[in-house]
């Protein structure tokens, strides 16, 4: 369930994807274990366009995902960092409306997640 496109540039986010790599083959062939990674990075060296990079991956298990994203997400709140999942929520809730796309309770489709 991975796909890791690699950035273009030298810089952290770079490094992040060689570390990764250098460890995914571990999470991709255990059923005891799940990766899921989100780098960003505010580019602005073109003057009058800045962007921003993204890496994205994850792999394993989908449940095992799911209880580890449950857990940690729970942990933030009950630490005191709601603000973690506000903005997932708001960003999650962001793209729904983009996209119009609601979940269907009565679907037969069954939906796992992929990266790309």
């Amino acid at each position: 369930m991975s796909d890791v496109t690699e950035p273009t540039q030298e810089g952290p986010l770079i490094d992040l994807v060689k570390s990764i790599k250098k460890h995914q083959v571990k999470f991709e062939k255990s059923n005891k274990l799940a990766l899921f990674v989100l780098g960003v990075e505010y580019d602005d060296t073109i003057s009058d366009s800045p962007t921003i990079n993204t890496f994205l991956t994850g792999t394993g298990i989908h449940s095992l995902l799911a209880e580890g994203l449950y857990g940690e997400l729970r942990e933030q709140i009950e630490s005191g960092n709601k603000a973690l999942f506000f903005l997932l929520t708001e960003v999650l809730q962001d793209i729904m409306e983009d996209l119009d796309l609601y979940p269907d309770p009565e679907s037969d489709e069954n939906i796992e997640p992929t990266f790309h």
